[in-house]
This record gives structure tokens, C-alpha cells and sequence, in this order.
């Protein structure tokens, strides 16, 4: 290869490189743009879904908390706390899963608490501390839909329900 070969070679080159990292440019522009397509969609789909799971968990706790404020409004009327008790159990059955971990806890514990309270924790000194334990039920289930607060006393702790005179 003589002087003028290698001038000629090196001028095609010259030539070739830049359509090259023209190229190489234009296949890594499409291949980062689909990367950040895919991790978009990838981003949308799992934010639907998590909406989609907050909009249930809300009316779960919701459910949950109207079960409870039943189960309180009837804890000495013995003809509509088994009723209130068994519809709170089947409630937690089917959603629990659906409620955060410690409203998921607290519900059944209050559940539970409620089912023997009206007729034997009433009696025991410790009557009091199960009554609050019961009370504090609603703010479980409120605090655990982490939604922003409207105000300073969202749940105004129910007073105890007179007891029935049988």
C-alpha cells in the first residue's frame, strides 16, 4: 500500500466514522426512549393499582368503622350484640386483609373484648381499661386509612351505653 492508498483510505474513513456515531447515537436515543416507555407504563400500571387499592382499603375502614360504632351503640342489649358480634367477625373473615396491620389487630381484639364485656369484664376492676381499649377501636381504624387529617378531634370517643334493665 503506497502514500496515496493510505490518504484515500484514511479519507473514506473519515468519511464512515461520523455516519457511524451518527448511527450508534440514533440506536441508544431509541433504546434509552424505549427503556423510559416501558418504565412509565410499568410506573402508570402500578399506580393505578395502588389507587385502585386505597379507593377499597377506604371503604373497608369504612365498613369497618360502622360495624364498630354498632357494635358500641348495642354492647348492653344482649337480643343485638350477638348479631352486632357476628356481623363484625364475618366482616373481618372476608376483609381483613384489606385493613391496615393494627386496625386489622385492633378490630377483632375489640371484636372480642366486646363479646364478653356486657356480661363479664363489667364486673372486674379492670372494666374500665376494656371499655377504652374497645373506644379506642375508631381511631385505629381512622389513623389506619392515612388519610390527611380535617381537624384536631375526628373521633369523638362514644360515652358507655346505658345498660338495659332486664
Amino acid at each position: 500500500m503506497n502514500e496515496a492508498d493510505v490518504s484515500q483510505w484514511v479519507g473514506h474513513l473519515s468519511d464512515i466514522v461520523p455516519a457511524i456515531i451518527a448511527l450508534a447515537g440514533v440506536a441508544l436515543g431509541t433504546w434509552l426512549t424505549n427503556r423510559n416507555l416501558v418504565a412509565l407504563k410499568k410506573s402508570q400500571e402500578t399506580h393505578q393499582l395502588r389507587m385502585a387499592a386505597i379507593e377499597h382499603r377506604l371503604a373497608v375502614h369504612q365498613e369497618a368503622f360502622s360495624l364498630w360504632r354498632n357494635l358500641v351503640k348495642v354492647i348492653y342489649q344482649a337480643n343485638k350484640l350477638g348479631d352486632a358480634v357476628t356481623a363484625c367477625q364475618k366482616f373481618w373473615e372476608d376483609k381483613c386483609l384489606y385493613l391496615d396491620p393494627v386496625s386489622r389487630e385492633e378490630f377483632i381484639n375489640g371484636v372480642q373484648t366486646a363479646a364478653i364485656y356486657a356480661d363479664d369484664i363489667r364486673q372486674t376492676p379492670d372494666a374500665r381499661a376494656e371499655w377504652r381499649r374497645l373506644m379506642a377501636v375508631g381511631k385505629y381504624l381512622v389513623e389506619g386509612v392515612g388519610l390527611p387529617s380535617i381537624g384536631d378531634l375526628e373521633v369523638d370517643e362514644p360515652e358507655a351505653p346505658k345498660k338495659e334493665k332486664t
